[in-house]
């Protein structure tokens, strides 16, 4: 709020108006899960970076 200069009501209003994660999602050629280790994501990087 402080970076952007708006007050909390101004903050969620914007944080409210977003596209859901799940809706983003049907716009997506490829998808990255990032819940794991890095060394995880690490490999599932090169494996989508290997199909392209």
């Amino acid at each position: 709020m402080l970076r952007n200069h708006l007050t909390r009501e101004e903050a969620q209003k914007r944080i409210a108006s977003q596209m859901s994660t799940e809706a983003k999602k049907t716009f997506a050629d490829k998808l990255l899960d990032n819940c794991g280790d890095i060394a995880t994501l690490k490999k599932k990087l090169a494996e989508l970076l290997a199909e392209l």
